[in-house]
């Protein structure tokens, strides 16, 4: 089935962890986890099936208009804080994006039940040339230790553990893109590495026996989604 704005709410619940970090006089607002959850589950399935591993978050917003969102600054943290905040930080009701009308479409393929969206930045920004200055501009205001802490891979591991991330019945899906930032992608490879956890999705480099560091996503701007090609592997 295909989903989009005007039918997804019939067999999904969309929600998300969204925060905002204050580095100097600039604000930017982030998304640290994104939850999809089947309305009507299916009998003897997992409570979570897949961790969807992707770049950054899109055109992400709270469903309601004046949302509580906690603001963070980050001269007043470390990622030992940040983590453990986020960790306890609520999911608040979310509005999809295209690419998770595509996860859906998975999950339906797939019988599941719930997926977790995590990023490898939690900047939210459609526009992948805008992350990239957003990127750029994070790293150039902040202290050298905390640089990166918008990504997940970044902070306490404790943050990714609370994920069940390292249970081998839940899939690990890498859809985050190819060109991103190396300091993102390689820091997400090396954990995957570390803790020997296998990942599926559409290698750049057509690797097929170990783990890329490039892999395609799953709606690659001006080019047929990558869906049918993910599910021939999952």
């Amino acid at each position: 089935m295909t989903y989009s704005k005007s039918n997804y709410s019939n067999t999904f619940t969309v929600s998300g962890k969204f925060y905002d970090l204050q580095v100097s006089s600039t604000t930017f607002h982030c998304r640290s986890l994104l939850k999809i959850s089947r309305i009507n589950k299916i009998k003897n399935n997992n409570d979570i099936n897949a961790i969807f591993i992707m770049m950054n978050p899109g055109s992400a917003v709270p469903t309601s208009a004046n949302p509580i969102i906690p603001i963070y600054n980050l001269s007043q943290l470390n990622v030992q804080l940040l983590s453990s905040n986020l960790i306890n930080l609520p999911l608040i009701p979310a509005i999809p994006d295209n690419v998770q009308y595509s996860v859906m479409e998975i999950m339906d393929n797939k019988h599941w039940n719930t997926v977790y969206i995590i990023n490898l930045s939690d900047l939210i920004n459609s526009s992948s040339d805008k992350f990239q200055s957003d990127h750029i501009s994070f790293k150039n205001n902040a202290n050298s230790t905390l640089e990166n802490i918008h990504s997940i891979f970044h902070r306490d591991i404790s943050e990714l553990l609370s994920l069940s991330i390292l249970n081998e019945e839940i899939y690990k899906i890498a859809c985050w893109g190819v060109d991103q930032p190396k300091d993102l992608t390689l820091k997400a490879f090396l954990f995957f590495y570390d803790k020997q956890i296998n990942l599926k999705g559409l290698s750049k480099n057509n690797i097929k026996f170990a783990n890329d560091i490039d892999y395609y996503y799953l709606n690659p701007k001006g080019k047929p989604s990558k869906v049918s090609e993910l599910l021939q592997i999952i």
